[in-house]
Formats: structure tokens, C-alpha cells, sequence
């Protein structure tokens, strides 16, 4: 037989599809005809994990994508990692091996023998395909050096199925992180409606609906909390810019020295640690919306250079010379009183005058009672889906009662807040809100005013373990992403897996 011929035509099945359970089911018709196969699978090798995972098995009829994994012990993981373990290994009775036993006869069974060939990329171990055959001693030396033939196109197919597995749980997970994204985005909002649009907010939303077809600068006024970002979110969905970015950038997060540069961008080299070029936030709103929260907070250095870009909406970036215009809208909001701020002389008179062109002031939510049991709806239906919930908890009558006649000082973020408080202390799936109450306005867990001396007393590190052990009851375990832990603590995850590490907590 041609050894190159054989090499050539096996290949273009290997070769032969995107799907690398297809291509393992052309290979393996051909194969056939040279090696005594009844199937063919790969397997990747995942040291970090122990275990060794299946993704694609082929037999005379036909093919299968797979994702099975299956546990292997430290010392079974040391003998795959030894570079002393031979690419081609012949096992005419898989119960002769140990490892091949637990790993393929978990997949395969009866009794078969097994032709495998080690795979390896840059010197490291893949995984293996192997060929598996029913009866025993079916598979000779010439049948392996036929497969030893056929390592590096093996070898590419494989690395190129496992990057396609990992892109598509990247895009997974790129997807529910967008999904959660777009909710904290639109958190007041249901099915793209924002709640209180036929209640409380009914004026909100006919100024919204008046000036979002346009493209005039918007200022959106209200206390913290009231759902500036929703409406502003609103606005540009509404827009023919809906298309476009929207870009948000809290303008009293921003350090002094690097506010331009944020703004504006930056060059190549134009200050220390500017080892590349950046956009800035105007740049990257171009063609849609640029939402500048907390624009009170802009410090009136800043305030200058930010006048001359909204008269002209052209710019310069840090360490250059081209001026650049973009084509933005403008949406600003403060909790700030700017005309004040002007009497003052904090604000300059002029900026504010850019900006106070369409001025929508949003109410506080005590001012709009009527919209709590809907939005509390709406934080539990999206609370209970990030926590993974089954059912979705009850409020007693009472209970609501007393979320409609609290004040709401933090408005409808201390609101989202408090439920989801209550659903992680809830029991018997009934929510609870007893720390509040009319003249308690950020009141922790109450506790009784006496306590008892000695051991009824909770330290501060059992406090805390007992309450981010509730928390990972709730999240299944489960620390770090959209539905973690870390998220509804409101933490560094890498700080959360530390404090959980000195109390003693394993997730």
C-alpha cells in the first residue's frame, strides 16, 4: 500500500467537515478499509479538572457530537502527562489497562480492544483518538503504524474542535452576561416598557416621547436612584440612533488627571503608561448617544473643555493634533440642583445653558406609591432567574403595605436592593421587610435592643459566614459570574473567595 496515498485520502476526511463528529464518520469509512475498526472517538485530556472529556464518537451508522466527562485520579493524570507514555498504544483487551478501562469502558462497553494514538500540539498533550474494535486482540503493530501516519492532521482537527467548543460556552456565556446587562440596563423596565409609564412616570414618558426623535441635548433631573440611566436608555432606544452605541460614563468617578483622556482620548506616548492609542467616550458614541451621569460632579477645569466640544462636537485627543467630530447625541443627568451649583460658581453658567436644552425631571419614588407592587414584581421574576430560583417567592398583603408607605429615600435602587435582601432571607417562600419601617430609612436587620450576655451573641465573623453561606445556598454554590455569589454581595470575587477561605466556607 502507498503510504502517501493513504495519507492523502485520509486526511480530506479528516479535513473533510467543520463538525468534527462528521469528519471522524468519513475517516472512519475509509479507515475501515485498512484498520479492522468498528468506530473511531477523541477525547480531550483536562488536567486542571481531572478528568478526561469526550467530543465526538463515530461507528459504521453513525456520529455523534459529544460532552461527557469522566473523573480520573492524580495518578492517572501523571501517567497522561508523562512525556515517556508512547503516542501509538495497542490495548487488545481494554480491561488489561486500568486507565483505558475507566475512562473508555465508561463510554464503551463490552469487551473491545482499542488502537489509540497520543495527541499533541507545541509538545503538549491533547487527548487521543482511538479506534476501538469488538473482541479482543483485533488491532497489530502495522495497524498502529498506519495511525501514527495520521497524527498531525488528528492533531489539528482536534485543537480546532476544542476551540470551537470553547468559543460557543464563550458565546454562551458572553450571551447570558449580555442578557443580565441589558436588564440592569433597562431595571426598570419590563418586556422594554418602562414600569410607571401609565402611573407615576405618565409625564416622564410624554417628554420622552417628545424629544426622543430628535437629537437635542437632553438633562435629566432627580434625586439618586429615581432610574436616570432607564430613561436615558429609554431616550436612545426610542431614537434613530437606537442602532448606535450608547456609551455611559459617570463623570464624578473620573480622577482629575485622566478625565481628558477618558473624554477625549489619548495618543500613543502621550504621557506615562499611554502605551497604546484610545478612543475616548466621545469617539466611541459616535452615532449614537453619549449618557454623561453625574455631570455636577465634572470639576470646572473639565467643564471648559467640555463646553467647546458640545458648541462645535469636535475634539482633539490627548498627545495629538488632528481634530476629530463625531456625530452624538448628548444625555446628561445629575441629582445636583445646576442652577444652584451656578449661583455658586461651581458650574459654569454657559455649560449649563448647553445642557439645560429639553430638562426631564424624574420623581422620587415616594411620589409614585403606585408603581412599587409592580416593580417589585418585576426585581423578584429578575432576581429569582439570576439566583436560579424555581418558584417565585409571595408577599403578604401587609408586607406590601409596608413597602408602599416606606419613604424610599435610596428610591428604586434601595427598593431592587431590599428585595432582593428579603429573597435571600426568605423562608417558607414568603418575603419578608420588617427592617423597614416609616421612620427607618437604612436600617440594617433589626435586632432585639437587649441581648442577653454571653453566647447568644453573634460575633462579627459568624455573622458574616452565616450570611454569605445563605447567599451560596441561594446561588447553588456558584461565586463568580451573573448569577454568583460575588454579584448579589456586591464584591470582588477573588476578595469573596478570600474572606470565604478565613471563615472556613467552602463553596
Amino acid at each position: 500500500m502507498d503510504t502517501n496515498i493513504f495519507f492523502r485520502q485520509a486526511t480530506l476526511r479528516i479535513c473533510g467537515s467543520l463538525d468534527i463528529d462528521k469528519a471522524l464518520f468519513q475517516c472512519l469509512d475509509f479507515l475501515k478499509q485498512h484498520i479492522p475498526a468498528d468506530g473511531i472517538y477523541i477525547n480531550i485530556f483536562q488536567p486542571k479538572r481531572k478528568a478526561i472529556r469526550f467530543i465526538a464518537r463515530a461507528d459504521e451508522t453513525e456520529s455523534t457530537a459529544m460532552d461527557t466527562v469522566v473523573p480520573i485520579t492524580d495518578e492517572m493524570c501523571a501517567a497522561l502527562e508523562s512525556p515517556h507514555r508512547p503516542r501509538i498504544r495497542i490495548i487488545n483487551d481494554i480491561t488489561e489497562d486500568p486507565t483505558t478501562s475507566r475512562v473508555a469502558g465508561s463510554v464503551f462497553k463490552g469487551r473491545i480492544s482499542i488502537l489509540l494514538m497520543r495527541l499533541n500540539i507545541n509538545g503538549k498533550h491533547l487527548g487521543v483518538v482511538g479506534l476501538y474494535a469488538h473482541g479482543l486482540n483485533r488491532f497489530s503493530s502495522e495497524h498502529g503504524a498506519l495511525l501514527k501516519l495520521l497524527h498531525k492532521p488528528f492533531a489539528l482537527a482536534t485543537a480546532f474542535a476544542l476551540r470551537q467548543l470553547n468559543l460557543r460556552k464563550t458565546n454562551t456565556q458572553l450571551s447570558q452576561e449580555n442578557q443580565y446587562l441589558r436588564e440592569q440596563l433597562s431595571g426598570g423596565s419590563r418586556d422594554g416598557a418602562i414600569i410607571g409609564s401609565r402611573g407615576g412616570l405618565q409625564q416622564v414618558m410624554m417628554r420622552v416621547a417628545q424629544v426622543a426623535g430628535l437629537s437635542n441635548t437632553v438633562l435629566l433631573l432627580g434625586e439618586t436612584g429615581v432610574g436616570k440611566e432607564v430613561i436615558a436608555n429609554a431616550i436612545h432606544n426610542s431614537s434613530p440612533r437606537a442602532t448606535g452605541p450608547f456609551i455611559k460614563v459617570n463623570c464624578g468617578a473620573i480622577p482629575d488627571s485622566l478625565i481628558d483622556s477618558e473624554l477625549f482620548g489619548h495618543e500613543k506616548g502621550a504621557f506615562t503608561g499611554a502605551s497604546s492609542t484610545k478612543k475616548g467616550v466621545f469617539e466611541q458614541a459616535d452615532g449614537g448617544t453619549l449618557f454623561l451621569d453625574e455631570i455636577g460632579e465634572l470639576p470646572l477645569s473639565a467643564q471648559v473643555r467640555l463646553l467647546r466640544v458640545l458648541q462645535s462636537r469636535r475634539f482633539v485627543r490627548v498627545g495629538g493634533t488632528e481634530s476629530r467630530q463625531v456625530d452624538i447625541r448628548i444625555i446628561s443627568a445629575t441629582h445636583r440642583s445646576l442652577e444652584d451649583m451656578v449661583s455658586e460658581g461651581s458650574f459654569r453658567q454657559d455649560l449649563w445653558f448647553r445642557l439645560n436644552v429639553f430638562p426631564v425631571t424624574i420623581p422620587p419614588l415616594r411620589k409614585r406609591s403606585q408603581d412599587i407592587p409592580e416593580l417589585v414584581s418585576w426585581f423578584i421574576s429578575k432576581t429569582s432567574r439570576r439566583l436560579g430560583l424555581a418558584g417565585l417567592p409571595n408577599i403578604p398583603k401587609a408586607e406590601m403595605d409596608r413597602l408602599i408607605s416606606y419613604t424610599w429615600p435610596g428610591n428604586v435602587r434601595e427598593l431592587e436592593n431590599c428585595v432582593e435582601r428579603a429573597m435571600i432571607l426568605a423562608e417558607h417562600n414568603e418575603l419578608k421587610f420588617d427592617w423597614l419601617s416609616p421612620q427607618l430609612h437604612h436600617a440594617p436587620i433589626p435586632v432585639p435592643e437587649e441581648q442577653p450576655a454571653g453566647s447568644d451573641c453573634l460575633t462579627m465573623e459568624e455573622a458574616m459566614r452565616q450570611h454569605i453561606q445563605s447567599v451560596l445556598q441561594k446561588t447553588g454554590g456558584k461565586v463568580h459570574g451573573p448569577n454568583g455569589a460575588a454579584r448579589i454581595l456586591d464584591i470582588n470575587p477573588s476578595t469573596l473567595r478570600s474572606r470565604m477561605k478565613k471563615l472556613g466556607i467552602t463553596s
